[in-house]
C-alpha cells in the first residue's frame, strides 16, 4: 500500500476506534494535564524567543487535523486569518472549518505543499513524523517543511521519543532522526510529557513523574531553519 494511503487507512480506524476515543477523552484529567503543560511550555518558549504576541507572524501547521492546536495559538496573539493547516484528511479538514471558519484549512499533502516557499514564520509539526513509516517521504515532508519556511523560521516539535506499547502505527523519532529530516537546522529540543498511559491512570502522581527524564515521552522544542 502507497504510504499517504496507508496513513488514511490508520487515521480512519483511529475515528471509528472506541478504544482510541477513550484513551484520547478530553475529559480524561491526565489528557487534560499533558495538553495544558504542552502549551504552558510553548508559551514559555515561545515567550523566552520574544516571539509573543504572535501577531502578524503566519503560522501553519501540518497535521492539523481539525485544527484544535491551531486554535490555542489564538490566546498568544495569534491573528485567525495567519492560521493556516494542512491534513491528509478530508474529514477532520470539514470539521476544523466548521469549528474555525476564520483559519485557513486545507486537505493537502504534506510532503507536497501547496504554499509558495518562504510562506511562513512558523511552522508546527506535532504528532506528525512518527506516524511516517517511509523515510523516504519523511525526508520529503521536512524538505517541504523547510521550504516554506522563511529565513530564520522556526518549526515547533512534537513528537514521541519512545516506542509505543499500544499502538504499532507509530515509531519513536531520535534527535538523529529530526536532524536528518531538517538538516541544516539547529535543535533546542527536552523531554517532555509524563507517559501519557501513566498520566492518564495517575493524574495526581503526574506533578512528581514529570521531575524524572526517564518518564518524559516525546521531544519538545524548536528547529531553527
Amino acid at each position: 500500500m502507497d504510504e499517504k494511503e496507508r496513513l488514511k487507512s490508520v487515521y480512519r480506524s483511529y475515528a471509528t476506534d472506541g478504544d482510541v476515543s477513550r484513551r484520547f477523552s478530553k475529559d480524561n484529567r491526565g489528557n487534560q494535564i499533558i495538553v495544558k503543560e504542552r502549551m504552558d511550555s510553548l508559551g514559555v518558549l515561545l515567550n523566552k524567543r520574544g516571539l509573543l504576541p504572535l501577531g502578524d507572524r503566519r503560522i501553519l501547521e501540518v497535521g492539523c487535523g481539525a485544527a484544535s492546536t491551531l486554535a490555542r495559538l489564538v490566546p498568544f496573539g495569534a491573528r485567525p486569518e495567519n492560521l493556516f493547516g494542512i491534513d491528509l484528511m478530508v474529514e477532520r479538514i470539514a470539521i476544523g472549518k466548521r469549528w474555525y471558519p476564520n483559519f485557513r484549512l486545507f486537505c493537502m499533502n504534506a510532503s507536497q505543499v501547496g504554499f509558495a516557499s518562504g510562506s511562513f514564520d512558523i511552522v508546527a509539526a506535532f504528532a506528525v513524523f512518527s506516524s511516517i513509516f517511509d523515510q523516504t517521504l519523511a525526508v520529503a515532508v521536512g524538505a517541504e517543511i523547510l521550504r516554506v519556511l522563511k529565513p530564520h523560521g522556526i518549526v515547533l516539535w512534537y513528537d514521541i521519543r519512545y516506542p509505543s506499547l499500544w499502538n504499532r502505527n507509530v515509531r519513536p523519532i531520535s534527535k538523529r532522526d529530526i536532524q536528518t529530516y531538517f538538516p541544516g537546522t539547529r535543535l533546542d529540543l527536552d523531554s517532555l510529557t509524563v507517559l501519557p498511559p501513566v498520566a492518564r491512570l495517575l493524574p495526581a502522581a503526574y506533578p512528581l513523574l514529570k521531575v524524572l527524564p526517564v518518564f518524559r515521552s516525546h521531544w519538545f522544542g524548536i528547529i531553527e531553519k
